[in-house]
């Protein structure tokens, strides 16, 4: 306990208290109290928020301030961030600014893409300065102006025809700007990269599936399987500025589902690699899952704290249905607790298929866990979805999904679980289980309060003590990006991106639009800043690439638990392709009318036909 931080300063904001955390930040600098300024909160990835004004006697008085209408419909995944009373955040092809407290627009900046994307997903931005840093899905990294949103300066960091590309939220600080491939599942080799923040100039790479001379090169018994190997970055980063170290979470290894192509224990997928900063070489790592087969990526990023005796966590959580504790000075296990339902989880898929949970989209996905620095507590939230895992050939085609094998859905679909462990033994303090999936960000607070969304546009407040639940709101649409807290002039907000069709297996979809909550609130301002339907590109080919391809893969071969559609025509005439798109069967999500038109169900009818 000598080395608890106590808290003993209390910062006043009118009438009510910020309390500094009892846990410490693992180094990093005390956050600002009222900010959102990075993917997870703070830089140590807490996803905890250091205000009080919304407790848990008065957050059922909660309403809806003001609200913005985005467009660009598909993955809507992002985590916004807050600095002072500026908004940022983006959508598959735009990066935003508004007003905090009004909604207001300050500046939309859309991109148009140079190449096809490989996948509809972006997590959000980093800031450095006055300057906006993305990826995006055809592989490149750009800066905008954080006061105008013009472009400062635009590079191809990576090429989309190896199935390559950039969805996580980078990583700035003192002076590079970090982020890393997605791609796994296309057979792609995973990069992490650092780049001037300046120019664009790539600074250092390091390659997460190494070369057989290399640390790790040993773990793949098949040297021609590194460069399919997998191994890529989906959501953001984490550091600690005190060592100097960065920490990476990485994806899946390549094929999914079928390993006796790639023999051994296959580092660095399924791991938290922790690299020096400012070299990119390689510190120590963390392997959640050896010689993977079903697809349990470390998805989202660790998070840094010190627990109660002391010690130095790394907590990370992936789709294997666990939550790790890592202790950083031996880098050694201190324990793993289950969250999720654990079926034939270790068991190698076969050609017959295997019924397992979690499943290829179960487990954590892209926000772990929130660390409530003042009671020792971590949040998880997770999804609960089974289903059956079939081994199949190899099909390695570059650019393509490389799966080797199938997952299908099990029939109960998938529901979410909100668990809360000690932050020190790991134990299970209390769970709360959910109809709708957990791919949202969890945040806590310091007043004792837990949000978490669902997948069926519910926000939920728990209490973070019990797990009672305190209330419930319903949003537009899914939520499937980081829910934040913030503070303006004493007054603290929440803000919930919803509006989800990506990846619509989880169930729920909507148009992409940013709600913002604050005590009290009885005017709901609506600010649109949708294009008009002759500006949105739509060709069959995209919308095709916006609502169809998470589910069914590039060019229909297969997605994350959508079948394959090629050769859809020799099954189905434009006719009956035009009634499959308007009258669809669950799991398959329903957007005609809305937020597709007559027209563009034809349009993208014509081109599964194509297929």
């Amino acid at each position: 306990m000598s080395k608890v931080r106590i808290a003993a300063l209390a910062l006043a904001f009118g009438s009510w208290l910020v309390a500094i955390p009892l846990l410490s930040a693992a180094g990093s600098q005390p956050p600002s109290p009222t900010d959102w300024r990075y993917y997870n909160g703070d830089i140590a990835g807490k996803r905890f928020a250091e205000l009080r004004q919304i407790t848990p006697q008065n957050v059922s008085r909660l309403g809806v301030t003001c609200s913005i209408l985005l467009g660009d419909d598909g993955a809507f995944e992002t985590a916004p961030l807050v600095i002072g009373r500026t908004m940022y955040l983006t959508t598959e092809h735009e990066t935003a600014a508004f007003d905090a407290v009004s909604c207001a627009k300050r500046w939309v900046s859309h991109y148009t893409p140079e190449q096809r994307y490989v996948y509809p997903a972006n997590r959000g931005v980093a800031i450095l300065g006055n300057r906006v840093f993305r990826g995006t899905g055809d592989g490149r990294l750009m800066a905008l102006d954080a006061t105008s949103g013009r472009v400062l300066w635009k590079i191809k960091a990576v090429d989309p025809v190896a199935g390559m590309f950039l969805s996580s939220a980078p990583l700035a600080w003192n002076g590079l700007v970090f982020i890393g491939t997605a791609g796994s599942d296309w057979g792609s080799r995973g990069q992490m990269m650092a780049y001037d923040p300046a120019t664009g100039r790539r600074v250092w790479l390091f390659h997460t599936v190494p070369s057989p001379s290399e640390t790790g090169g040993n773990t793949w018994g098949n040297p021609r399987s590194i460069a399919t190997g997998g191994g890529a970055m989906w959501s953001s980063y984490t550091l600690d500025p005190a060592s100097g170290e960065l920490f990476v979470p990485v994806g899946n290894p390549a094929p999914d589902w079928d390993a006796r192509s790639r023999p051994g224990t296959n580092l660095f997928t399924d791991s938290a690699v922790v690299l020096d900063a400012k070299s990119g070489k390689l510190r120590w790592w963390y392997q959640l899952v050896p010689r993977d087969s079903h697809d349990y990526d470390l998805g989202a990023a660790p998070a840094l704290y010190t627990n109660a005796r002391g010690v130095p966590v790394m907590v990370a959580a992936g789709k294997d249905g666990y939550v790790h504790f890592v202790d950083r000075r031996t880098h050694r296990l201190i324990v793993k607790t289950a969250i999720s339902t654990l079926l034939n989880n270790t068991v190698a898929p076969t050609t017959a298929g295997v019924m397992t949970c979690p499943g290829s989209l179960g487990g954590t996905e892209w926000f772990g866990p929130s660390i409530d620095v003042k009671r020792g507590l971590v949040f998880d939230g997770t999804v609960e979805f089974c289903g059956t895992f079939k081994r199949g050939g190899v099909k390695d085609e570059v650019g393509v999904l490389f799966a080797g094998g199938s997952w299908k859905p099990g029939p109960a679909g998938a529901s979410g679980r909100l668990t809360a462990l000690d932050a020190t033994t790991g134990a299970v303090r209390w769970k709360r289980k959910l109809r709708g999936a957990i791919v949202a960000g969890v945040t806590s607070t310091s007043s004792g309060i837990v949000f978490a969304g669902d997948m069926l546009g519910t926000l939920h407040a728990f209490a973070s003590a019990s797990g009672a639940e305190l209330a419930t709101w319903k949003v537009p649409g899914a939520i499937a990006g980081g829910i934040v807290s913030y503070a303006v002039r004493g007054q603290q907000y929440v803000a919930v991106p919803n509006g989800n069709v990506s990846r619509s297996t989880f169930g729920g979809a909507g148009s992409p639009t940013m709600t913002i909550y604050a005590l009290n609130a009885t005017h709901a301002k609506v600010v649109d800043v949708r294009e008009a339907p002759s500006v949105i590109a739509s060709s069959g080919t995209q919308i095709f690439s916006t609502y169809c391809l998470s589910c069914h893969g590039t060019g229909g071969v297969g997605g994350s638990g959508g079948p394959s559609i090629k050769g859809e025509k020799t099954r189905k005439n434009l006719a009956q392709t035009v009634q499959w798109i308007e009258n669809p069967k669950a799991p398959m999500p329903k957007l005609y009318p809305t937020p597709l038109t007559s027209a563009e169900v034809k349009a993208v009818a014509a081109y599964v036909q194509s297929l």
